[in-house]
Order: C-alpha cells, then sequence, then structure tokens
C-alpha cells in the first residue's frame, strides 16, 4: 500500500503513514448539508512587507492557532488554511442541528480573538447549503465540494474588514439567536440572480437554545399526570422527587417539563428554577446552576461584581439564611461567572465551596416553600452539575425539591441512579396520529381530513418536524397566495428533501450521526430500499454490500431509536422525513448503483410467482437508476444503455 500524500509505502493495516503521518482511513463520500465560514485576515500583504519571514510566519501561525480553536470550539472542522485565509466547515463529518448558529457564533468569537492581537480584523462569509464532502482523490484529505462553498468565498470578499456577512439560508436557519442587519442584494459572480445578504452584530440567548412554541400542549395528559402526582409526593410527603424525561430532538421533553413546573407553581405555590446546559461555547461549569440562581437571587446577567455582592449579602440577611455568609457568598458569586479569589484555584475545593454554598441557600427556601429545578437538555451537563444535583437530592431528601431533567438519553452517574429520594425515567414518544392530527390546526392551517393524515404521517407525530412543515407551507402561501394550503401539501409530498427547511434537515441529520456505524449504514440502506419493505430484503442488501449478515442488532438498534418499526416481516420509517434525510446524505452515484442491485436481485429471483409480485417494484428501482445515471453520465458498475432499456419496460 502507498501513502498518496507522500507516495511512500505503507504498511498492510496501517491508519496512519509512519513517514508523513497521513490517516490512511478511507473516508466515504456523502452528501451533507453545511454551514461554511471563510475568513480572510486583512493587511495579510502589508504585513509581508514589513516583517521578517520569521516574524510573519510566527505571527499568522498564532492567530490560525486562535481562530481554529474557536471553531473547534463550536463544533466546526477547519477545512483548510491557504496563505491568509481559513475555511471552516459545520455540519460534516458530524451534524449537530444547529449548525448555522454554531457558525455565526464561532465567527463573532474568531472577530474578537483576531482583535486582541494587535487590532488585526477578519473578513469572513457564511452560507449555508448542500455539498459533497469526503476524501479528495489528490492528497485524500478530507473536504468538501460545491456552489455552496463557492457562494461562501464571495460574499467573505463583499465584507469590509471587522464584517460577517452571511447568505439568506444561513440568516433564515440562526435568526432567532443571532441579531442581523440587512444590507440588501447583490450580485455575485458566477450566480445568476440577486442574492439577499445580511451582517451578524451579535448573538443572543443560550447557544443552542431553540424558542418553545406558544401552542397548545396536546396529547400529553399522561406525562403531566406523572410529573404532577411526583410533585405532590414531593409536597405531601416531604420527600424528593427526581425526574427524567428521554426522547429524541424536537418531540417536546422541554416544553412538558416547563409545563409540569408550572402545574407545581400554580397548584402548590412552588418556587421554579430553570437551568439549560449549553452544548458549546460556554466556558462556565456552572451556567445552568447560575441561571438558576439568577431567577432565585433576583440578580440581573449584567449586574456589576460589587452590587452583585452586595444583592447576595442582602438577600441572605432579608431571608434570615442560616450559614457563614462570608463564606457562601464569594462561592455563589463564582458559580454565577464573576472572577473571584475561587477562579483558577484548586478545582475540588471550589466545587466543594459552590455545592455548600448553593445546598445552604436552597435548604433555606425549602423551610418556606417548595421548590423545582427543571435542568434541561442535560445531555451537556458538566460533572460539577451533575456532583451538585447529587448533593442537593441526597442532602435534602426529606424537604419538598423537585428536580425535573430532559435529555436525549443521558446516562445518570451512580449518585442519581439510587438514593433516599424518590426517582421516575420515562421516554418521551411521538405523539399518536389522532394527538398529532389534533394539533395542526392550532399551528394556523386549514386541510383537508386527507391532507392532514398525510402531514401526521410525514412528521411521524413529532411537533417540531410538524411545525417545521406547516412554517414551510406559510412561507409558500406568502410566495404564492393563489395556492391553497392543500396545494402545497400535495407539492411536499413529492418536493426533494433540498426544499426542507435547513432548521429541520439538521436536527434529523444530528440525529442519524449519532448512530453507530452499522445501525447509520442498516438505516441509508433500508432509505434506498423504500420507506418501507420486507426484513428480508434488507437483510439481503446489507449482505451484498458490506458482507453484513445478520442485520439482527443494528435492526433492533434502528427499532429502540424509534427510527423503524418492524411488523409481520416488514420493516417501516417512523417518519418519511427521516427516511428522506437520509436518503439524501447518499451520493447519487451510489443510490444508482444500490437502486442497480436491488431490481437486478429481484428480477433474478428463483420464485416466478415472488418475482410477478414485485413487478412494480422491480420497475420502480431501474427507473430511479436509470434517471441518477442520466443526471451523473456514468456510474461504475452500471450499464448505462442497460438500465435505460429496463426502466422502459
Amino acid at each position: 500500500m502507498t501513502c498518496q500524500a507522500c507516495g511512500l509505502a505503507v504498511p498492510d493495516g496501517a491508519r496512519f503513514c509512519p513517514h508523513c503521518g497521513k490517516s490512511q482511513v478511507t473516508v466515504a463520500e456523502e452528501r451533507r448539508l453545511v454551514s461554511v465560514v471563510f475568513a480572510d485576515i486583512v493587511g495579510f500583504s502589508t504585513l509581508a512587507q514589513d516583517l521578517d519571514p520569521e516574524q510573519l510566519k510566527r505571527l499568522v501561525d498564532d492567530n490560525f492557532r486562535r481562530l481554529s480553536a474557536e471553531i473547534q470550539r463550536f463544533g466546526g472542522r477547519v477545512d483548510k488554511i491557504v496563505g491568509d485565509e481559513i475555511v471552516a466547515l459545520f455540519g460534516a463529518p458530524v451534524a449537530h442541528g444547529d449548525d448555522a448558529e454554531r457558525a455565526v457564533r464561532a465567527a463573532l468569537a474568531m472577530q474578537d480573538a483576531v482583535a486582541e492581537q494587535g487590532g488585526l480584523k477578519l473578513r469572513i462569509g457564511i452560507t449555508t447549503g448542500d455539498v459533497l464532502v469526503g476524501a479528495s482523490t489528490v492528497g485524500g484529505d478530507y473536504t468538501a465540494m460545491g456552489d455552496t462553498m463557492n457562494l461562501a468565498s464571495r460574499l467573505e470578499t463583499l465584507a469590509e474588514p471587522g464584517q460577517i456577512i452571511v447568505g439568506p439560508a444561513t440568516e433564515a436557519a440562526s435568526r432567532d439567536s443571532i441579531v442581523y442587519q440587512p444590507i440588501g442584494e447583490v450580485e455575485t459572480r458566477g450566480r445568476s440572480g440577486l442574492v439577499k445578504i445580511f451582517q451578524a452584530m451579535s448573538a443572543v440567548g443560550v447557544p443552542g437554545e431553540r424558542r418553545l412554541p406558544r401552542r397548545p400542549l396536546v396529547g400529553r395528559a399522561h406525562e403531566l399526570g406523572l410529573l404532577d402526582a411526583l410533585g405532590k409526593l414531593a409536597v405531601e410527603a416531604r420527600r424528593a422527587q427526581l425526574a427524567v424525561l428521554q426522547g429524541e430532538a424536537g418531540v417536546g421533553k422541554n416544553r412538558i417539563a416547563n409545563e409540569a413546573a408550572a402545574l407545581q407553581r400554580e397548584r402548590r405555590g412552588a418556587l421554579v428554577l430553570e437551568g439549560r446546559c449549553a452544548p458549546y461555547g460556554e466556558a462556565n461549569v456552572w451556567w445552568p446552576i447560575a441561571e438558576a440562581l439568577r431567577e432565585a437571587l433576583q440578580i440581573g446577567g449584567e449586574l456589576p461584581l460589587e452590587a452583585a455582592r452586595l444583592a447576595i449579602q442582602h438577600w441572605l440577611v432579608e431571608r434570615d439564611v442560616d450559614g457563614d455568609h462570608a463564606r457562601m457568598v464569594p462561592a455563589l458569586l463564582h458559580a454565577l461567572g464573576y472572577r473571584t479569589p475561587l477562579r483558577g484555584g484548586d478545582r475540588e475545593r471550589n466545587r466543594a465551596e459552590v455545592y455548600f454554598a448553593v445546598s445552604t441557600l436552597l435548604g433555606s427556601q425549602l423551610n418556606r416553600t417548595p421548590i423545582v429545578f427543571v435542568l434541561s437538555d442535560a445531555d451537556w451537563a458538566s460533572d460539577a452539575v451533575w456532583g451538585l444535583l447529587e448533593r442537593l437530592l441526597n442532602g435534602h431528601a426529606d424537604q419538598p425539591l423537585f428536580v425535573i431533567i430532559t435529555s436525549r438519553d443521558v446516562e445518570l452517574p451512580p449518585g442519581l441512579r439510587t438514593g433516599d429520594f424518590g426517582s421516575l425515567t420515562f421516554e418521551v414518544l411521538p405523539l399518536d396520529p389522532t394527538a398529532t392530527a389534533e394539533l395542526i390546526p392550532h399551528l394556523g392551517v386549514s386541510l383537508t381530513e386527507r391532507n392532514a393524515q398525510r402531514l401526521v404521517e410525514r412528521s411521524g407525530g413529532n411537533p417540531f418536524f410538524l411545525e417545521e412543515l406547516v412554517a414551510l407551507i406559510e412561507r409558500r402561501s406568502a410566495d404564492d397566495p393563489s395556492l391553497s394550503d392543500d396545494e402545497i401539501v400535495d407539492q411536499l409530498m413529492t418536493a426533494e428533501v433540498e426544499q426542507l427547511p435547513d432548521t429541520l434537515r439538521g436536527t434529523i441529520a444530528a440525529r442519524l450521526d449519532g448512530l453507530d456505524t452499522g445501525g447509520r449504514l442498516l438505516i441509508d440502506e433500508a432509505a434506498v430500499l423504500g420507506r418501507a419493505g420486507p426484513v428480508e430484503g434488507l437483510a439481503r442488501m446489507a449482505l451484498e454490500a458490506r458482507g453484513v449478515s445478520p442485520i439482527t442488532e443494528d435492526l433492533n438498534t434502528l427499532i429502540d431509536e424509534g427510527l423503524l418499526e418492524v411488523r409481520d416481516g416488514r420493516y417501516r420509517f417512523r417518519s418519511d422525513l427521516v427516511r428522506d434525510v437520509a436518503y439524501a446524505t447518499i451520493t447519487k452515484t451510489l443510490r444508482a448503483q444500490r437502486h442497480y442491485q436491488i431490481a437486478d436481485y429481484l428480477e433474478r429471483r428463483d420464485d416466478a410467482a415472488m418475482r410477478n409480485s414485485v413487478v412494480a417494484a422491480i420497475a420502480d428501482h431501474y427507473r430511479r437508476s436509470a434517471q441518477l445515471v442520466n443526471e451523473m453520465v456514468s456510474v461504475a458498475g452500471v450499464d448505462r444503455a442497460t438500465v435505460l432499456v429496463k426502466a422502459l419496460k
């Protein structure tokens, strides 16, 4: 085996070249929705004239290290560095569901990082769209190609020094968390028509925070009943309770938790504290605790240090909190993110101080009123936060404390699995078809019963998916008022995945990327085979494509994840949208090959009766393969003339 980077021999099975260190692992090509950042250091040419080459290299290297660190901090990947320019991808090789927001937040942080170095500035362009990612033929580097890359580069050239310019797709996907200033429409070289552009001004809210809808909560009476019973038990039996809500993104976990907390406030006079774990970009490990403390202490986020110190002291004295105030105040300030003598000290000692202060404060409050603490998105909770929860639940097990945690699939630390407190963990499932249909009128659309049912099936009962589809209907209706909602739904049923909202595609892609390799490959194969089909056919496809048999373990993973259903020997996607997004990530070349192989296998089956029963499926797979071959001109392993003839039979 020869290394593509340096041309020297590499031992068989080696993951890296022993000579140049280049990875030898082949990266499969994929089609991906990504947000691309192009950033250029302004004045590089002038610096090159004024500085010694060694000085210039040290300055540039230092700046690119800082920029790379910011990109990685927000979950991005450095694609390339060329001269004075750095290119980053958000959404590949792994999607996060909020990659447009991550890209813009990273760009804002990059501007700040460079400004600290002698007043340098960046020009930055960002856009969101589809690209092909994978290893390049020459060199084998993981990279991206497509018009999205070209547009981001052109937007960067339009930016003034210190300015961040984004395209319309990026703005639409992140407008709830980024403040934008519209600039207007511009012509970009190589593209027909005008492109709307916006300047990113600042970020608002917690990273990754999704605005909760104001629609009624339907189909969740059972979940709310369980949580209300736990809250009642915490108060009446004076025994702390822990509830953990788990489920896929968009299913409504946080909405249920917030509604349950509001019920405790209304029915039992509980003090409700909320903290949300930030998935990235937040340096304070106590962030969700700080949110809850600000609410409890009634301290605004912009309060100066000394004013905050006085406010905390006044709060402790006014409520006659029993404890060492001189010890508690610095610890509470530290948890709130202020610079105190604790910063930079021994980490374990600092944690112990915060545990003591928060536990004492809440313990005093629990003597007066029940407390409900909602910890959202606990998948991102720090060890410090988990340790504090253990301390609170075990230390106040005989008080009316109710902790509600939401997560996708977090594993609780040992100290929260058992204890003197009560606990309940349950999965929040997608809405059933009846509840999903009941939700549709509350979202502002009027549909026939048939089209409402089609929307129900396409969403798979996920409220967020349904809301995004309805938002798309509203946008199309605004663009063309002559279309009825039912006509737009007809269009949606056959729409290409690229026409779906990027926020929706990103959320589903992130869920698929969370699968292990076997599960991800199997769901891709199922996506090619069809929205529903025989498990036997899926097993045959996995065997011929990857030499994998049996598929039982991977299939069970997809069932457990709520992605597929299996009944009477047939699989079915829980949501058509999941199938569409999975299918769209597969390269068109591979799709053409797989469709051809499926049709050829079905056509060659010995059982004539069985073969005749799948004539329509054979024709459909040949037709899809032929369409893709026509589009790609040539596909290895698929004879163009043969597949075109078979598609017409």
